[in-house]
């Protein structure tokens, strides 16, 4: 699998197999769309921006341009974090008017929002709630249009 060829043995900030984990869980979430596209960016959505892969090695590795543009467009830029950025970054997604970058943000959005056991990490995760709720809020608002 690609993705765990990108995140290799990376976990998450509760000590989570990250592939296993997360990217399983958000392209769950967005299984129901039976959308393959779809289904292919969500398991490689944080590929860009959590390692050093570049979208050229995606399209390369067989991964359809389509599924390279949503990740693109869920991926980070480098003005786009800490709480300013992250506002910036959700509505440059809606900006985007790309459906399927919408609903997998808002299925990242709504894993980082499931209820989280208390020990290592379970803070930070917790601190990032109202972020996830404003940015779960707005792509809703979005998704409905």
């Amino acid at each position: 699998m690609l993705a765990r060829e990108l995140h290799g043995d990376q976990v998450d900030k509760l000590g989570e197999d990250y592939v296993d984990g997360h990217l399983r869980r958000v392209q769950a979430a967005v299984s129901s769309y039976n959308d393959s596209v779809l289904s292919i960016a969500a398991a490689l959505h944080d590929s860009l921006e959590d390692t050093k892969t570049k979208a050229e090695k995606l399209f390369s590795s067989g991964v359809p341009l389509e599924a390279v543009r949503v990740i693109g467009i869920v991926t980070k830029r480098y003005n786009e974090h800490g709480e300013e950025g992250y506002g910036l970054f959700i509505e440059r997604i809606i900006d985007s008017g790309n459906e399927r970058a919408k609903r997998l943000k808002l299925a990242d959005v709504d894993d980082h929002l499931r209820p989280v056991p208390d020990g290592p990490g379970s803070e930070a995760v917790r601190k990032l709630v109202p972020r996830y709720e404003l940015a779960q809020r707005k792509l809703l608002d979005a998704l409905r249009d």
